[in-house]
């Protein structure tokens, strides 16, 4: 496990209940502070409340879609560099498109992926995000 100065949040936004229990507790005892919301309107105000580090969408949900919550997120300079992975079971190519156009920096399937690869893609996420430092612009 790689210990970070500060602890990660990590927002999920998943509607299905069970899925979303079982990647907080997953990644609360990988070490990351894990909020939730159940639909796209509640994953925005909280992405916007709490400012994560990175965050897993999925693509279908209720009230805003996971591709444009995504849009709104690459659209607010303040929310544009946090990674994130969306993930779905909705293998329907416009959907996964729509997502990876909207500015996914990953699209992974859940029916093929278990919780430690989900860990390992987030993880190498907040890595190369942190080795790219903001451009400092001089007066």
């Amino acid at each position: 496990m790689i210990k970070w100065e500060t602890e990660k949040r990590v927002v999920v936004v998943e509607d299905d209940h069970v899925t979303r229990m079982m990647y907080r507790t997953f990644l609360e005892k990988a070490g990351y502070n894990v909020q939730l919301a159940c639909d796209g309107e509640a994953g925005w105000q909280l992405i916007q409340e709490s400012h994560p580090h990175v965050i897993l969408l999925d693509v279908m949900l209720p009230k805003i879609s996971g591709p444009e919550l995504l849009k709104r997120l690459k659209a607010a300079p303040a929310l544009s560099r946090i990674p994130v992975i969306v993930f779905t079971n909705a293998l329907i190519p416009t959907a996964l498109e729509a997502a990876k156009s909207a500015g996914a920096d990953l699209v992974l399937d859940k029916s093929n992926i278990a919780p430690p690869m989900v860990l390992n893609a987030l993880t190498g996420l907040l890595i190369e995000a942190s080795k790219q430092k903001p451009q400092v612009t001089g007066s």
